[in-house]
């Protein structure tokens, strides 16, 4: 039992690192087969190591029969849950930016409005505006060439 123990101490401590590895951001930005792989591999191992431990406590278990399920049934486990992990994650990450988008896109029609009242002011004054009469000599009141 000391062996074994030992053994899953040694699985247990390489699949944590390996978990451990891949960040949210490597997570987001690896291809999906990559992903899957490594999660494969991590899930593998956690079977394995699962696997020997049960068939070790159950009476007239048999260890490499047990790891070995537990390893056939860690891989598609682990790439399953990875690869469903990363959707999940991309799509709140575009649901993310779809909201700072709309919420751009609103700010930006907001100061259209704003900047189309102030040309409507701006306008509206200048047709108010009467020159200084001291002026008068200064100013040019003929056609120009838009006229």
């Amino acid at each position: 039992m000391s062996n074994m123990l030992k053994i899953f101490s040694f699985i247990s401590i390489l699949a944590l690192f390996s978990s451990c590895s891949t960040t949210q951001q490597s997570v987001l930005n690896a291809p999906p087969k990559q992903v899957a792989l490594k999660s494969g591999l991590t899930g593998g191992l956690v079977g394995v190591g699962t696997g020997a431990v049960i068939g070790a406590v159950i009476k007239n278990g048999v260890i490499g029969q047990s790891a070995l399920l537990g390893g056939v049934v860690g891989v598609p486990a682990g790439m399953l849950i990875a690869v469903g992990y990363q959707k999940y994650k991309r799509n709140q990450v575009v649901g993310e930016n779809q909201a700072q988008i709309n919420k751009n896109a609103t700010f930006l029609k907001e100061r259209k409005k704003q900047i189309q009242k102030l040309r409507e002011q701006l306008t509206d004054e200048s047709f108010q505006l009467l020159p200084n009469k001291g002026y008068k000599s200064n100013l040019y009141t003929g056609s120009t060439i838009g006229n």
